[in-house]
């Protein structure tokens, strides 16, 4: 910024170099002081067309980048996909061994329940579990149906264990 004691003309001279200057560009003139309002100015590179073109490259590689650029979002996709590989089938094989669990623990508390029936009772429950179903102090929230194939639990009649 130039101080206010300068002429306006030196002043509009500095405006208008400043100007040029961050386009490559500059006057052609014989003295800086034959500067005036009225004066038509010439105005040729400072550079070659050459140069001109490396400073267009390292201003382009200067400048801030807005986005991701297609080998960036390329590379993340990928990794995304390699971690899903790994990932998704871990998931499906947690889940069926957690429901083989849950099977296990049903038929241990349907084999726990039929026998505190038989001692209580002196009898075996149905095959089909209906009545010890029915008795809320064995099973307050109902039979529990397997996980694994969605079917009621029956019970065998030899060995009068839950299958």
């Amino acid at each position: 910024m130039q101080p206010s004691s300068t002429p306006k003309f030196f002043q509009k001279k500095f405006a208008v170099e400043n100007y040029l200057s961050k386009r490559n560009l500059c006057f052609i003139k014989h003295s800086p002081l034959d500067f005036h309002a009225t004066d038509e100015v010439r105005i040729q590179p400072l550079c070659s067309f050459k140069e001109n073109m490396m400073l267009n490259q390292i201003n382009r590689r200067n400048r801030k980048r807005s986005g991701f650029s297609l080998l960036e979002l390329l590379a993340v996709v990928t990794i995304l996909g390699v971690i899903a590989a790994v990932v998704v089938p871990r998931i499906s094989t947690s889940k069926a061994s957690a429901q083989a669990e849950a099977n296990k623990q049903n038929m241990a508390e349907i084999n726990s329940a039929v026998e505190r029936w038989y001692f209580e009772k002196g009898s075996w429950p149905k095959a089909d579990l209906s009545d010890i179903a029915a008795d809320p102090n064995y099973f307050p929230s109902g039979l529990p149906t397997n996980p694994v194939t969605s079917a009621a639990y029956s019970l065998d009649a030899t060995t009068h264990r839950a299958k």
